[in-house]
């Protein structure tokens, strides 16, 4: 309210550079801005695509971001001592195996993630106890073996592990005792137990891919039959007989784009440049003869040129990827 307050008081110059400064520290400022002020296309707000540009860097950087992706999810295993949810808690209390030769601990990821690598912190010297332990991933509702001991680099008392592909929902780990430790437990009656105390994997969550295009605003040197573009009907048409001809379709908020389909009504006509842009510029383009595009980059604004043809005729445009917003980058 009192950011509100202040933007609206100031001359219109000053009032600009309040919000383009408030803005550039976090966009949540801007959106926050709109939502009080109510007005979104006067001289004295900040420019929409200014603040595109402006969070081009920040949007890259969270796509890159790792994060502890078993950090409190919920963890089972074949210990009784109910000690599983310090398993993925730092600095929690530690979780110890039976007095059985093997165990296991399994951590739900609660969605499809990519796994950068992980770390298993061991209580004191209990890793000594261990032969070996192989680490399974459940990857499209199967558990399958990724990793074992022999793959860790291991400093003190922490075993570090490489990712593996395959989009992995649940983690699960499973120990077996040396046969040394085996023998003086059956010959000496002592019990050997392992210690775990914390379960950290690192990488990213997976998002949903769909179609961000669909029901899009879209603006074309040809009106007539622009929606059609992005209605999701492809018995439906958009039709031009001017060459050049462009399209333009507006996405919601700044995307990552992985493809985009071209559905001619007749096969490819002429030659096509699709162009990626942010804020006005443009961040990625390629250019040919398309039926599908395969270019992973960032939009704002999906634009196709076209030419080389006498009619252009299109049953949809289908751009594939996920969209950031505000409160995804800054979270």
């Amino acid at each position: 309210e009192k950011f509100r307050i202040l933007a609206s008081i100031v001359d219109p110059t000053l009032k600009f550079s309040l919000i383009e400064e408030a803005s550039s520290i976090c966009p949540l400022n801007y959106d926050l801005y709109h939502s009080l002020d109510g007005i979104s296309t006067t001289p004295q707000t900040m420019n929409k695509e200014t603040m595109q540009l402006k969070m081009i860097s920040t949007v890259e950087a969270h796509m890159m971001k790792q994060e502890n992706l078993a950090m409190q999810k919920p963890a089972t295993s074949s210990s009784p001592y109910d000690l599983e949810e310090f398993l993925t808690i730092a600095r929690g209390k530690n979780w110890f195996t039976d007095e059985n030769d093997t165990a296991w601990v399994e951590i739900d990821l609660e969605e499809k993630c990519i796994i950068d690598n992980m770390e298993i912190t061991w209580v004191g010297n209990s890793i000594q106890n261990i032969g070996n332990y192989d680490v399974f991933a459940e990857i499209d509702g199967h558990f399958i073996k990724v990793k074992s001991r022999s793959e860790e680099s291991r400093l003190r008392a922490i075993s570090r592990l490489q990712g593996w592909d395959g989009l992995t929902t649940k983690v699960r780990v499973e120990i077996m005792l040396s046969e040394q430790v085996k023998t003086l437990k059956n010959f000496k009656n002592l019990i050997y137990t392992v210690g775990i105390n914390e379960v950290q994997i690192y990488g990213k969550v997976n998002p949903t891919r769909e179609i961000v295009s669909i029901s899009r605003p879209v603006t074309s040197n040809i009106e007539e039959g622009a929606l059609n573009l992005v209605d999701g009907d492809e018995t439906s048409s958009w039709k031009s007989n001017l060459d050049p001809s462009w399209i333009e379709i507006s996405l919601d908020g700044i995307c990552v784009l992985e493809s985009v389909a071209i559905d001619w009504e007749s096969g490819v006509q002429g030659t096509q440049t699709v162009k990626y842009i942010v804020g006005g510029e443009t961040y990625k383009e390629s250019s040919g003869e398309f039926e599908t595009v395969d270019m992973i980059g960032l939009a704002s604004t999906l634009r196709i040129d076209l030419e080389g043809s006498d009619a252009f005729t299109i049953n949809e445009i289908s751009a594939s990827g996920y969209c950031f917003s505000t409160k995804d980058i800054w979270k």
